[in-house]
């Protein structure tokens, strides 16, 4: 039960496209990732493809991984839906079909689609994804003057020869591999390396705890049974570590990336904003800071972000205070809203440092979140 409540409050806030288990769960896990082959810049184009046209997107995967679905950004400007068809083929995009699935099209979004069954990939193979429509539909891609960064794009119009490319579809494919407990502890080791120290606002009433801190199941108790003693407080202190491989910020062009995140649960909320009034609510659940690390060179952090009032800041890790491998997050005393400094985004003000808590405190205890794949 107690690991159920954990995964609800994780998946009703976050994308969770892959999360590791901790390294005494077992000797392997099998995880999943979205594997993204084209990057959405804040500034994208698109191609318009009429009925029949195609387009195709080829990749090499980076291991042994199978793959269920793949995802398009499209629309079709056309009133109503109309049917997207999309195909993974081997080898180049006349080769053999290996599996293939169709979506409904309209606005402008990510498209899901089913694949008609699991295939097993490669890493020394090219595979290219291919769609087409009967209709009208236009597919975004992204040029950031360095195209075909994971593999050929391509365009067949009108039953005529493939034109390739220089520029990267929109496109993505899920999928799913295992990593034995020799990785899972290594990502441990991440997630310890770059564990932030946590300074508190003076006037801190809630500090952050497991939602069983008082050893009974039922977590609606959890603000009455609360202690009073600030050292008691203290000896709560718990973080959620989470972490994602193969990880993609499309926002701030950032991946692939091993991104860990650092959850924080409070019983309790009192926000005053500066607009005016009170909001308070039980169970504030925090994503303090993410690191993104570089997948092949874990001690290139290409990428922070902050969590404040439902969004997430992002930062380089040079504006960061920090100490060795551990950055400093302040965190406001009313709303539990974190950043790098004191500026925390729809605060009134700072009221001043109040209890700090380094990454090697004793009382600050890790709590490695996993889920269900």
């Amino acid at each position: 039960m107690r690991r159920e409540i954990v995964f609800l409050i994780l998946l009703s806030l976050i994308v969770a496209v892959q999360v590791i288990p901790s390294a005494q769960a077992s000797s392997s896990a099998l995880l999943q990732t979205w594997y993204y082959l084209g990057m959405k810049p804040e500034l994208q184009n698109y191609l318009n493809l009429g009925s029949g046209d195609k387009v195709c997107q080829g990749f090499k995967p980076p291991g042994s991984w199978t793959v269920d679905e793949i995802s398009v950004y499209a629309e079709c400007k056309l009133k109503g839906k109309r049917k997207l068809y999309v195909e993974l083929h081997e080898d180049g995009p006349e080769g053999t079909v290996l599996a293939s699935g169709s979506v409904y099209v309209s606005r402008l979004k990510w498209y899901d689609v089913q694949l008609s069954g699991q295939v097993a990939l490669s890493p020394d193979k090219w595979y290219f994804i291919v769609a087409y429509a009967n209709n009208s539909w236009n597919i975004y891609y992204h040029n950031d003057g360095k195209p075909n960064d994971d593999g050929l794009a391509g365009v067949k119009r009108y039953n005529r020869a493939w034109e390739f490319l220089l520029i990267d579809l929109l496109t993505r494919y899920h999928a799913m591999f295992t990593v034995d407990s020799t990785r899972l502890q290594q990502l441990k080791t991440l997630a310890e390396t770059y564990k932030p120290t946590l300074q508190f606002e003076a006037g801190m009433i809630y500090f952050p705890c497991d939602f069983y801190y008082d050893n009974d199941t039922n977590v609606d108790n959890n603000r009455d049974n609360y202690p009073g003693n600030t050292e008691s407080k203290l000896q709560l202190i718990r973080v959620f570590m989470h972490i994602e491989e193969y990880s993609f910020s499309d926002q701030d062009g950032v991946g692939p990336a091993i991104a860990i995140e650092y959850w924080f649960y409070y019983v309790y909320n009192i926000y005053y904003p500066w607009w005016g009034g009170t909001y308070e609510h039980y169970h504030d659940w925090e994503a303090h800071l993410i690191v993104f690390l570089n997948q092949y060179d874990t001690s290139n952090v290409v990428l922070l972000k902050t969590g404040a009032h439902g969004r997430l800041y992002s930062h380089s890790w040079g504006e960061a205070e920090k100490e060795g491998s551990h950055a400093k997050v302040y965190i406001a005393h009313d709303s539990h809203a974190a950043d790098i400094d004191t500026a925390i985004p729809s605060e009134i003000r700072w009221d001043g440092n109040g209890v700090p808590i380094r990454y090697d405190d004793s009382r600050y205890k890790e709590i490695y979140v996993r889920s269900a794949v």
